[in-house]
């Protein structure tokens, strides 16, 4: 799997039979950097939390075909209250789901034939909208979640990269968010905000991480794929 230094993170032991993580601190780090890119880690050598059920890291590009609730939980717990995070959010790109929907559920097909195919759907399971993003050929910066990669044992998607300034730092952030099942089926997001440049001409790199469950759902009659 891949990984990174001591300097850059802490790694969690894998403490769980073969194919599963586990894991309970949490954090983010920064520090002056070399001006070296830091290699992104998979998620196995995060702080993968101890609340969720062990994770199921099969490769190479994991299926992640089911529903999921649309409302998910988060790790670590926001110090404010504030609504759950929505896989709606987190997977469709920016105006396909209208703002006034009421999206119960998130049906998946895929990855399959370089396409990853998404519907939202209401809670009596009436089409709301859907999407499809397709795989990637290079590593270069597509479009807001239009495109993704399989990365080891899971699916990654870039959802943007934006300017940061402020306070004598100027940098960018780049947002990736990983995608893997849990031993129960529910799908595991972690996102990870990469932020690099400069603070008074020092460079510095830092991050931060969190992580969504969605559960999964019955589905009374599952689809080969998503043909609405």
């Amino acid at each position: 799997m891949p990984g990174r230094s001591d300097a850059d993170a802490t790694v969690i032991p894998d403490t769980a039979s073969a194919g599963t993580i586990a894991g309970d601190q949490r954090g983010f780090r920064a520090k002056a950097m070399s001006g070296r890119p830091r290699e992104r880690a998979a998620p196995c050598s995060k702080d993968y939390p101890s609340e969720y059920p062990s994770a199921e890291l099969k490769g190479p590009c994991p299926t992640l075909s089911g529903t999921f609730e649309n409302a998910g939980t988060e790790v670590p717990i926001p110090q404010k209250p504030k609504p759950p995070p929505l896989l709606t959010g987190a997977l469709f790109p920016p105006g396909v789901i209208p703002r006034s929907a009421q999206v119960a559920r998130v049906r998946l097909h895929g990855p399959a034939q370089n396409e990853f195919e998404m519907a939202a759907l209401s809670g009596d399971d009436r089409l709301v909208a859907k999407s499809s993003l397709v795989q990637a050929k290079s590593t270069g910066n597509p479009p807001e979640r239009t495109k993704f990669t399989c990365t080891g044992n899971y699916v990654d998607i870039q959802t943007g990269e934006k300017a940061d300034s402020g306070g004598g730092y100027m940098g960018t952030t780049t947002t990736h968010r990983q995608l893997f099942r849990a031993g129960d089926g529910s799908l595991i997001v972690l996102e990870e905000e990469e932020h690099a440049g400069f603070s008074f001409i020092v460079p510095v790199q830092f991050y931060k991480h969190k992580y969504w469950r969605y559960v999964q759902v019955a589905d009374a009659s599952p689809a080969t794929s998503l043909a609405y």
